[in-house]
């Protein structure tokens, strides 16, 4: 249950669509760190926000703007972040175990170290994502976003990644693709 403490802030911050003012909370209250766990924050706009070390785990954020938020080290375990907007958001060290990341926006984010074992990244955009370290190994991902090198390579691509890639392109050679 999240910490009402914490959350009337954000919700402040919410209803006047200035996230700064939840920016400046964070700063003043720097040794706190957010219990937001199960909130509803579904379609709301948080661009910019400090999130980081937040504890998000069961957030609804369904269709959320998060664009360029920090959330470093935050902890979204189990969080609904379908559909939500995270290009250039800042989520190394995340733990985004068991996260529904489908169709999400997560072009030029930072995922670096993050953990995303058992997230379902369905039809998910990590084009320019930063992935260096992110554990994906569990991970649910869509063959077509393997198949573009430009979201995977140089970007930290680890064993997994590498197998899967190329059993990707083993059933490609054998005419094995399918069909549009």
């Amino acid at each position: 249950m999240a910490s009402k403490e914490h959350f009337q802030p954000l919700v402040r911050a919410i209803a006047t669509s200035d996230s700064q003012s939840w920016n400046y909370w964070r700063i003043d209250h720097h040794n706190l760190t957010p219990d937001l766990t199960g909130v509803d924050l579904r379609e709301v706009s948080l661009c910019f926000a400090n999130l980081s070390k937040a504890n998000l785990s069961g957030a609804n954020l369904n269709r959320t703007n998060l664009y360029h938020a920090d959330l470093r080290n935050a902890n979204l375990s189990g969080a609904n972040l379908r559909s939500t907007n995270l290009c250039e958001a800042d989520l190394s060290g995340a733990n985004l175990r068991w996260a529904d990341l489908t169709e999400a926006d997560l072009r030029n984010a930072d995922l670096s170290d993050a953990d995303l074992r058992r997230a379902d990244l369905s039809r998910a955009d990590l084009t320019g994502a930063n992935l260096r370290g992110t554990n994906l190994s569990t991970a649910l991902l869509d063959v077509e976003a393997l198949k573009r090198p430009r979201n995977w390579f140089g970007a930290g691509v680890n064993r997994i990644e590498k197998a899967a890639l190329r059993l990707v392109k083993r059933k490609e050679v054998r005419g094995s693709r399918p069909q549009p």
